[in-house]
């Protein structure tokens, strides 16, 4: 049985503005794992890489990251790719 989220108000608008169809429409994740398991770059390829169909992997507005680490090179490339986009 196909279920519909009908807190979203338009279920048409909502599947339109879904992620890649191998991801669920709504996202809200923690990446978390030891050191050197791929946390960042699996955290890079979901925002900047596009799927092999040419549709984006997210489609996002906003993004929070939490680290204590901001200054690494991988950090600062998704700032000025963020800030170019703005």
């Amino acid at each position: 049985m196909d279920i519909i989220n009908f807190d979203s108000g338009d279920t048409e608008q909502a599947a339109a503005q879904a992620h890649h169809w191998l991801l669920p429409s709504s996202i809200r994740a923690i990446i978390c794992g030891p050191s050197s398991c791929g946390k960042t770059n699996l955290l890079m390829n979901l925002l900047l890489n596009q799927g092999v169909d040419g549709q984006s992997l997210l489609n996002y507005q906003k993004v929070y990251i939490y680290s204590t680490s901001l200054g690494q090179d991988k950090y600062c490339f998704l700032k000025k790719f963020a800030e170019a986009l703005s």
